[in-house]
């Protein structure tokens, strides 16, 4: 769910073929877990010395709001709990823990989404508590808690067809990002025919098309209005989008041909100059592509936006070796 900067996502590439450990989509499923603690498994009910409660109300409109799904996550990550709000749009997780690990007050935040992460259609959108859209102001939470309620807005709508020069691609993720911040908060992959419909709360919005995030793709990332990267959206006011409640805008994207950079490196003095890591990084400091050299030091990086970068070599892998 968050993106901490605005960055493309480009697959690793070595030897011109992204690893299959490293093939991934753009959507991840929030996974949902049950913990051991000390003192047993921590249940839907039951609440011990160092347990306690979390509830409230979520409404549309001027109504409760029945399964919408709420999901309460600790501060560093995982567990995460849920529940489902009832008929008048009440829920409870009882048994979170109070503390962590090291004793200290333990903080969550709770997320509201009415499509339970994509299982099912509402027009409305998703936030956090206290309206928040996405990361960029978390108000976090400690148990016991009650009255942690939530009033849902109508979700705007971002839809249109991504393309390129000799048809329309499928598979391609477009990724919303908050403008303020740079995190993510939704994306989807586009159909086969190249459409694609994004629900999101009403805020500023940077638009990502990225052909690369499942696979290597001949294609390059975009942001809308031809950015090249998140920092010429984010600094272009042109590039940002305004999405109010309930509006529905159309936005499409044609794709251009990815650039590569290639070269060789060689290593002073060493027998090899295999396994030397290149970074590719763009105007704004993001970094977008990273390969490593092989046998006899070359390496190539390809589906770039056509811009300048400055390129890095690296033997140390950023200290991993």
């Amino acid at each position: 769910m968050r993106s901490p900067r605005v960055v493309k996502r480009m697959a690793t590439v070595v030897g011109n073929k992204a690893p299959a450990a490293l093939a991934a989509t753009c959507l991840v499923a929030l996974a949902v877990v049950t913990t051991n603690l000390p003192g047993g498994l921590v249940t839907a009910a039951g609440a011990t010395a160092t347990q306690g409660s979390l509830s409230g109300t979520v409404t549309e409109g001027w109504t409760g709001a029945s399964g919408v799904c709420v999901y309460v996550t600790a501060q560093n990550g995982p567990p995460v709990y849920s529940a489902t709000t009832d008929a008048t749009g009440a829920y409870e997780l009882a048994a979170i823990p109070t503390q962590d690990f090291s004793g200290a007050p333990a903080e969550y935040n709770v997320f509201f989404d009415p499509t339970c992460h994509g299982t099912q259609s509402s027009p409305y959108a998703a936030q956090y508590w206290k309206g928040v859209p996405d990361h960029a102001s978390l108000t976090l939470v400690t148990v016991p808690a009650s009255d942690i309620n939530a009033a849902l807005p109508l979700a705007g709508r971002i839809s249109g067809v991504v393309s390129v020069a000799s048809g329309s691609p499928g598979g391609v993720c477009v990724i919303a990002y908050d403008s303020a911040q740079g995190d993510e908060v939704n994306s989807v992959i586009t159909a086969s025919n190249g459409s694609y419909s994004l629900a999101l709360p009403p805020d500023s919005y940077l638009l990502q098309f990225d052909p690369t995030c499942r696979a290597v793709n001949t294609y390059a990332p975009q942001f809308y209005n031809d950015a090249p990267d998140g920092y010429a959206a984010r600094t272009t006011p042109g590039d940002i989008i305004q999405l109010a409640s309930s509006a529905t805008l159309t936005i499409s994207a044609i794709l251009a041909p990815g650039s590569s950079i290639q070269g060789t490196v060689v290593a002073q003095g060493a027998n090899s100059s295999a396994g030397i890591c290149v970074f590719a990084t763009d105007p704004g400091g993001d970094q977008v592509g990273v390969v490593v050299t092989n046998d006899n030091g070359t390496y190539q990086m390809v589906d770039l936006p056509a811009q300048r970068y400055t390129v890095t070599f690296d033997p140390t892998c950023a200290g991993g070796q």
